[in-house]
């Protein structure tokens, strides 16, 4: 119970500091070189299960903790080149955007990311609840959350499933 309860608290703090800083709704457009894994032709109920499949075919290196009803948290995830780790002392944690625009899976309070010249959207639902949704691009990066409410895009650090 109580790690529901610190989980929920970083929540909470997670989408007051998104809220805050999607203020201004300008794109970020990120300049650094993404590591682009493609997704298998195979069938997936949600992109949690696509991550398990990549981690136990090797092409990635997956950890995560699982948070009962709100299903896995990346902790960690690491492609060939690049890799994303979460910091929860130093408010930095992994973050999923999709390259879809509908509103049932995106976050609009989330400002828009800009790679390679596709526009990427914050994603409303975990790993556990998005779906793999043929066409679409996933793009996980780490992002910082500062003291002032803020938040910054680690760019050096991307890796893209399409």
């Amino acid at each position: 119970m109580k790690k529901l309860r610190i989980f929920m608290l970083i929540t909470l703090a997670l989408i007051m500091s998104l809220s805050l800083y999607a203020c201004d709704n300008e794109p970020v457009v990120l300049a650094s070189v993404a590591e682009t894994i493609a997704i298998p032709q195979a069938t997936y109920a949600n992109v949690a299960e696509l991550l398990l499949d990549l981690d136990e075919q090797s092409i990635i290196q997956l950890e995560y903790t699982e948070y009962g009803d709100f299903g896995m948290s990346i902790t960690s995830i690491k492609g060939t080149e690049k890799e994303l780790i979460s910091v929860p002392v130093s408010s930095i944690y992994i973050s999923v955007y999709l390259s879809s625009d509908d509103i049932n899976y995106i976050d609009l309070t989330m400002p828009t990311v800009v790679y390679d010249n596709r526009t990427y959207y914050g994603a409303a639902l975990g790993v556990s609840s998005l779906p793999v949704i043929s066409g679409v691009a996933y793009l996980f990066c780490l992002v910082i959350f500062n003291a002032d409410w803020t938040s910054t895009i680690n760019q050096d650090a991307l890796i893209i499933l399409e």
